[in-house]
């Protein structure tokens, strides 16, 4: 299993098909990537990989729609897309469910409680669901697929 960054698939062509949940790793957390994989192996979930993504703008209203007609919605586009972001990928039972323990409610407990800065800067990101999971990633790789 793979315990760090250097060990992990670096390209969508590397990734397997076959994994269930994710967690997006937002620009200002990417040196916490160790920490979320340990975090998760220690829920006995198996991270697939590990790969570096630079958001586009459309990509994040698509991700976060229900926030852009706020007054935060142009706050969150700027912080989305202001470096790279890391998505890892996780396997194993619950384990979207698992991510969602593991990342947090902003400020009251995980990884949200331990490096977050504020509500919009809120350092990671999981799907709520198993259906929003896949919808999302297919978002986050048309992503990548535009930038080729």
């Amino acid at each position: 299993m793979p315990t760090s960054v250097e060990n992990m698939p670096t390209s969508v062509e590397n990734m397997p098909t076959s994994v269930e949940g994710y967690m997006l790793i937002k620009p200002d957390a990417v040196m916490y990537c160790d920490e979320v994989i340990r975090r998760a192996s220690n829920q006995g979930l198996v991270c697939n990989g590990v790969e570096k993504v630079r958001l586009s703008e459309d990509c994040v209203r698509c991700l976060y729609p229900e926030r852009m007609n706020t007054d935060f919605g142009q706050t969150i586009i700027d912080y989305m897309t202001s470096g790279d972001c890391l998505i890892a990928r996780f396997s194993g039972e619950s384990v979207v469910e698992k991510l969602k323990l593991i990342k947090g409610k902003t400020y009251q407990s995980g990884l949200r409680r331990d490096y977050a800065d504020n509500f919009i800067h809120n350092s990671f990101h999981c799907p709520d669901d198993d259906s929003c999971c896949e919808n999302e990633l297919q978002v986050l790789f048309k992503n990548e697929e535009e930038k080729k």
